[in-house]
């Protein structure tokens, strides 16, 4: 692992695998966004304009944040979404994950984006 990887798991709370909760103080955990992003009293993904906007905000600001220190640490990508992902795209990768692992939702919510966005769109 490079130190430009080392530097960004220490920020971001991403080492390539999941960080045990406690390692890493984050806003949010998995399971925070996944109510953000999906209300779940209503059962509509996009119920309340609040939560659907704290859900992509943070999504996006994840994927933004990995690119900005990244490019600052001139370090290759770790994903590589293709030009034009939207954030209700991104919400939508999200929601699938969370739905099917609910296990690890007590996660760094940050450490657990970034995760599923290296795997839906790896480097080359």
């Amino acid at each position: 692992m490079t130190m430009a990887m080392l530097l960004i798991g220490a920020v971001l709370g991403y080492s390539g695998t999941v960080v045990a909760e406690g390692g890493v103080r984050t806003f949010y955990n998995g399971n925070k966004l996944q109510r953000a992003c999906y209300d779940t009293r209503s059962g509509e993904p996009r119920a309340a304009v609040g939560h659907y906007a704290a859900c992509v905000g943070y999504l996006a600001g994840v994927r933004d944040a990995a690119a900005v220190i990244l490019q600052a640490l001139e370090a290759r990508p770790i994903l590589c979404a293709p030009f034009g992902v939207t954030p209700e795209q991104m919400r939508q990768v999200w929601l699938k994950f969370a739905q099917a692992n609910p296990e690890f939702l007590h996660l760094s919510a940050a450490s657990l984006a970034l995760g599923v966005y290296r795997e839906t769109w790896p480097c080359p």
